[in-house]
């Protein structure tokens, strides 16, 4: 496969020490601000399949964040066993758009109790915007077993946002075992926070 970029590099995917060169050029190219040659590095990236495993998962490490973002995006969408480790890696990053993208490939590709699992195992090492999609998964999905974890996360977190979504995925789970806590937040200064409380404590029985 020849490839000719806008950028004037012309690439000949051929020969695996071509292909981890020419790869390499391309993962760089995803910093690029060049939406059309970005696209096309991109796409080339994408075709190149099981050979691009490997360097966009390194990517996706970036300190350069729209360029590890990108990276998973196109990861994401390679059909390849090693992607699922890659992508559960993934969810401890710092960089939380990764994180995100890494959630959305776990629920949509595992199956439902190795994804409860999976989720549940790396919830508190996560950022707290990456764990808000943690907890809406495991609370929509029904996973009981996530229970005991989420109230481990809902005691030990700061952030509003995962304090209110948690109350919220613990009254779908119907964790009554969890009443007393929800109820410990009714006064909490975040407005979010305390109409999750009310309503959680209704589904649960204590409202």
């Amino acid at each position: 496969m020849i490839v000719t970029m806008t950028t004037g590099i012309t690439l000949a995917l051929t020969g695996s020490i071509m292909i981890a060169t020419q790869t390499a050029q391309l993962i760089e190219i995803l910093k690029s601000t060049d939406t059309s040659t970005r696209q096309q590095a991109e796409g080339v990236l994408e075709a190149l399949g099981a050979d691009a495993v490997e360097p966009l998962a390194q990517a996706m490490q970036s300190v350069d964040m729209g360029q590890a973002w990108r990276a998973a995006r196109l990861l994401a969408k390679i059909d390849d066993p090693r992607r699922t480790l890659y992508m559960t890696r993934a969810l401890a990053s710092t960089n939380s758009l990764v994180g995100q993208v890494a959630v959305k490939v776990i629920t949509t590709t595992l199956p439902a109790d190795q994804c409860g699992a999976c989720l549940v195992e790396h919830l508190r090492d996560c950022h707290p915007i990456v764990q808000v999609h943690m907890v809406t998964a495991l609370a929509t999905s029904h996973y009981y077993a996530a229970i005991d974890s989420l109230i481990a996360l809902l005691s030990a977190t700061e952030s509003a946002e995962v304090r209110y979504t948690t109350i919220e995925g613990l009254g779908l789970l119907n964790a009554t075992q969890a009443i007393e806590l929800i109820h410990s937040f009714a006064h909490d200064s975040n407005h979010h926070v305390r109409e999750r409380v009310k309503v959680a404590l209704e589904r649960l029985g204590a409202g």
